[in-house]
């Protein structure tokens, strides 16, 4: 019994088909790489604003104020977009420095779109978290005690492939207002056994 040979147009159809299977194939693995991308890119945004709201919520939960402070240093400041504090910080201890107490500034840099972190060890300006659209600190002062009772953090954020775009294309503000924006808020208490307001 011999087999019949494959016709010409039998062949094209098989190709069209096995084509057609490629393609929606190839468009099945687009999607998932895509969505994985998405989803590494939220998993960032998200593990950005912890680190860096948890570092601020620390600086200023453990924030330090003896009454023995030098004439006009001030425990706390605040400027809506930036603060400084006095915190308790073991990375300030060494053999010629008894005092854990550190002054820590946290400042938003709006044109370059950045939160920067510096201390009086290191003065010079650290970036701890880019891709900042918008922060704001507010502060709930208690009468006349120099800190505060609460403070509330805001900020905004846009994830990392919006920030690739936007260096890529120098700094084109247009690609950072139509980007997807998520907003981080934490309000941190401090209790020092202040006097109630």
């Amino acid at each position: 019994m011999t087999r019949k040979p494959f016709t010409l147009v039998e062949i094209l159809v098989s190709m069209i088909v096995l084509s057609v299977f490629l393609l929606g194939l190839l468009q099945f693995h687009n999607m998932t790489q895509s969505t994985m991308s998405l989803a590494a890119d939220r998993t960032d945004l998200f593990e950005r604003a912890r680190i860096a709201m948890d570092m601020m919520a620390n600086d200023i939960s453990c924030a330090y104020y003896s009454g023995n402070e030098k004439s006009g240093s001030k425990p706390w400041e605040c400027t809506g977009t930036a603060f400084k504090v006095a915190t308790m910080r073991s990375d300030k201890v060494n053999e010629s420095q008894v005092s854990p107490v550190l002054t820590v500034l946290y400042e938003y840099n709006a044109g370059e779109h950045a939160l920067y972190y510096s201390s009086e060890v290191n003065t010079s300006k650290t970036e701890l978290i880019d891709g900042v659209t918008d922060f704001e600190v507010k502060d709930q002062m208690s009468g006349s005690y120099p800190l505060p009772r609460i403070v509330t953090i805001t900020m905004e954020l846009v994830d990392r492939s919006t920030i690739r775009r936007m260096k890529n294309s120098n700094g084109a503000n247009n690609i950072l207002e139509a980007a997807p924006k998520r907003q981080f808020r934490r309000m941190v208490v401090i209790d020092r056994g202040q006097p109630e307001s």
